[in-house]
């Protein structure tokens, strides 16, 4: 009764315990999957042991797996919508995917993580035949689901033709987002001194980085200027902001990390990021990458921060 799980079988598998209309057996000799209909009359005694069962899946299965995908979202609202979804009640599988489809940038990671784990769970079932069989495992332990929320992404250089009025329609986005937050002209005073602080430096820039996905759309971008402007060794992040459709997604990471490598780099030191209206979110996701709180900015020292990282690796 021994067989291979190839990569053509666990495609089958996939598609056959998803069918919850089918009856499906593995031939373990030819190494396919077959329904009950097309085997007929060919099981009998003589091919018993032949023909193993799948592992077991049905909608628990299914409702649990996109329970763990929405766990791991960080977006908050994406997060919220397919909550909803999932405590809807009665239609819940049709509301998910539905969920999905109003959240286009998230529908690819889930097609991704649902492969993943799907496969996960029929190797580990493989793996439990072959404990049967006195066997041992096989197969490494797949990449973390988490991780799977990333790779779609890419960080690039600034392209003033592509990524100008890209950044400007998404620093208007973020003024939005601070108008209708505080009220009456408190919004629209944070909204116009964030306009000043983006607009900092303007095109002396030691750098700007941006992000798009797979389908080349737009995610965000970081931004550092000399401060002063004849500063050698100290700059300033005056632009740094993820669409909001994105956060929660590690975007923010990668960009952070690339341009804090880019100003070592360049012999920059001290970097300085001064925003009055940075959220604790942010806050906390500063400090995770090495800055320090001085009064009323963050400020991170990338000479301590290299050596830090040396003596952590030693």
């Amino acid at each position: 009764m021994q067989f291979e799980l190839t990569e053509e079988l666990v495609d089958q598998i996939m598609f056959a315990i998803e069918d919850q209309n089918g009856e499906y057996l593995v031939d373990t000799q030819e190494g396919f999957v077959a329904t009950l209909d097309e085997l007929g009359d060919v099981l009998n005694e003589d091919t018993e042991g032949r023909y193993c069962d799948l592992p077991d899946w049905n909608s628990a299965n299914g409702f649990q797996l996109m329970d763990r995908f929405a766990a791991h979202m960080r977006n908050l609202e994406t997060r919220e919508a397919l909550r909803q979804a999932l405590s809807s009640g009665k239609g819940v599988f049709r509301k998910f995917k539905d969920a999905l489809k109003s959240h286009p940038e998230i529908e690819e990671h889930w097609f991704v993580f649902k492969d993943r784990e799907m496969r996960r769970y029929i190797l580990n079932w493989y793996n439990g035949l072959r404990e049967e069989w006195g066997l041992e495992a096989i197969g490494g332990e797949p990449e973390d689901s988490e991780s799977l929320l990333y790779d779609d992404f890419g960080i690039r250089p600034y392209n003033a033709a592509s990524d100008y009025f890209e950044i400007e329609a998404l620093n208007r986005e973020l003024c939005g987002e601070f108008d209708s937050a505080l009220p009456g002209e408190q919004g629209a005073a944070a909204a116009d001194l964030w306009r000043h602080i983006a607009g900092y430096g303007g095109a002396d820039a030691l750098l700007t980085l941006t992000a798009y996905n797979a389908a080349e759309e737009f995610a965000g971008y970081i931004s550092a200027v000399p401060s002063p402007a004849d500063a050698v060794s100290t700059a300033a992040i005056t632009g740094f902001v993820v669409k909001r459709a994105y956060r929660g997604l590690g975007i923010g990471k990668e960009l952070m990390g690339k341009c804090l490598e880019a100003l070592r780099e360049r012999n920059i030191r001290w970097v300085f990021l001064v925003n009055p209206f940075t959220p604790k979110t942010l806050t906390h996701f500063l400090l995770r990458c090495g800055f320090e709180k001085k009064n009323f900015a963050f400020v991170l020292d990338l000479i301590k921060d290299k050596t830090k990282s040396e003596k952590n690796n030693n």
